[in-house]
C-alpha cells in the first residue's frame, strides 16, 4: 500500500476531480457519530500508475458509513481493481514475468 499525508497535484490530475469537491462538506446529514465527528466527507476512487486509489483531499483519521455507503465504495473498489487486472498493459506484463 501506499499514501500521502497530503493530496498531490498528480493525484488530482490522475483521478480528474476538482481539490475543492474533496475533503469536508461541513454537513452532518446522518447526525454525529461521535464527539470528534467533523461530518460528511466527500473523497474520490480512481486509478494511478497501476494502483486503485481512494483520496480525501486532507489527512483523515477515521471514516464511518451507512451499510449501503460501505457497500458502495466496495463495489467502487472492485470495479476499479476489475479493471486495471483485466487490462492490456497488466496482461502483458504478467505475460513477461512467466517468460523469465
Amino acid at each position: 500500500m501506499h499514501h500521502e499525508k497530503a493530496t498531490s497535484k498528480e493525484m488530482i490530475e490522475a483521478l480528474g476531480v476538482r481539490v475543492d469537491r474533496l475533503g469536508p462538506t461541513g454537513r452532518f446529514p446522518d447526525g454525529r457519530l461521535t464527539a470528534n465527528d467533523e461530518g460528511e466527507l466527500a473523497f474520490a476512487v480512481g486509478v494511478l500508475k497501476g494502483k486503485v486509489v481512494i483520496t480525501f483531499g486532507e489527512p483523515v483519521a477515521s471514516v464511518g458509513m451507512s451499510p449501503r455507503q460501505a457497500r458502495d465504495l466496495a463495489v467502487s473498489l472492485i470495479q476499479k481493481a476489475n479493471a486495471l487486472a483485466e487490462s492490456p498493459a497488466r496482461k502483458d506484463r504478467r505475460r513477461k514475468r512467466r517468460r523469465r
